[in-house]
C-alpha cells in the first residue's frame, strides 16, 4: 500500500502569522473543545492511501490525523495549542486529485485512466443494496473527493443505461455482494430445515416408541433446545412411579430426564 510522508508541527497558540501559514498551505481546520482535543506530537508520519478522505487521514502509525487542529478553550473559545501538517500536504492533494468516490456507499475508485472521457462514471458496488431506491441512483455518480458540488440528476440517457443494471442487481443474485447474501440465506434456510427436521423426527420417534411400549405420554415433552425428553414436565413424578418408569425406559433410545 502506498503511503505519503508528512511532517507535523506543534504550536502553543494560534497567531496571525500561523494563520497565514495555514492559508498558504491550504489546510482545512478541524478545531475541537479541550476535552475532545488530542495532540499529535511533532514528527514524521505516513498517511495511508488505501482509503483517503478529503480533510482527515489515517496513518500507518495507528491514529487519525487532521490537516490542522487547535484546542478551543472555554468559555473564551480561544484557539490554544495545536498541530498542523507542515510538509507533505501538496503530495496529499496530488493523490486526492486522482480519487473519485460514490455518493451513496462511499466506495473509492483510485487512479485516472488514460482516456478519462470513457472512464467509469457510476459506482457499480452498491446497485444491489436493499436500501438503494431509484430516486437515489444519481448518488452513484462518481465525484472527485475534493469536489464539494452536489451530484447532478441523471440524464435520460444515463437513466436508460443505469436502470436495467439496477433492476437486474435488485432482482438477481448472480454477482457482487447480493450473491453472497443469497448464499448466506440459503445456508441459513438449509440449517434451520435440518435442525427442525431432526427435532421433529426425534420427537415423533420418541413418542411413538413410548406409545408402542405402553408408556403414557401425558406428562412428557421433548425440548428442541436440549434434544432431551422430560418426564414430569406438567407435574413431578412420584418416587413409586419413577421406579416403574425407569424400568419401562431401560431401552428408550433417547436422552431423557425425570423430574
Amino acid at each position: 500500500m502506498k503511503t505519503i510522508k508528512i511532517k507535523i508541527e506543534n504550536y502553543p497558540q494560534e497567531t496571525p502569522e500561523l494563520r497565514e501559514t495555514f492559508k498558504a498551505l491550504g489546510l482545512q481546520s478541524f478545531d475541537s473543545l479541550h476535552f475532545q482535543f488530542k495532540m499529535i506530537e511533532a514528527g514524521t508520519y505516513h498517511v495511508e492511501t488505501k482509503r483517503i478522505f478529503s480533510n482527515q487521514y489515517n496513518t500507518t502509525e495507528g491514529f487519525r490525523i487532521f490537516e490542522k487542529c487547535s484546542c478551543l478553550s472555554t468559555p473564551s473559545m480561544k484557539k490554544l495549542r495545536g498541530y498542523y501538517i507542515a510538509e507533505g500536504i501538496e503530495k496529499i492533494r496530488e493523490y486526492q486529485a486522482t480519487v473519485r468516490a460514490c455518493g451513496y456507499c462511499g466506495a473509492q475508485y483510485i487512479g485516472l485512466p488514460r482516456n478519462f472521457q470513457q472512464a467509469q462514471t457510476f459506482c457499480d458496488k452498491c446497485l444491489d443494496s436493499q436500501y438503494l431506491e431509484k430516486k437515489d441512483l444519481h448518488l452513484l455518480r462518481l465525484h472527485f473527493i475534493l469536489d464539494k458540488n452536489d451530484r447532478e440528476p441523471l440524464t435520460e440517457g444515463e437513466e436508460a443505461w443505469l436502470m436495467p443494471q439496477y433492476i437486474e442487481r435488485q432482482t438477481k443474485g448472480e454477482n457482487s455482494r447480493n450473491a453472497k447474501h443469497l448464499r448466506d440465506q440459503r445456508a441459513r434456510i438449509e440449517a434451520d430445515f435440518k435442525k427442525d427436521t431432526e427435532n421433529a423426527k426425534a420427537e415423533h420417534d420418541g413418542l411413538i416408541w413410548l406409545m408402542d411400549n405402553n408408556v403414557s405420554i401425558d406428562n412428557v415433552i421433548y425440548y428442541n433446545h436440549t434434544k432431551r425428553f422430560c418426564f414430569g414436565w406438567r407435574h413431578p413424578v412420584g418416587a413409586d412411579v419413577k421406579s416403574e418408569l425407569l424400568d419401562l425406559l431401560c431401552e428408550f433410545p433417547f436422552d431423557y430426564d425425570i423430574k
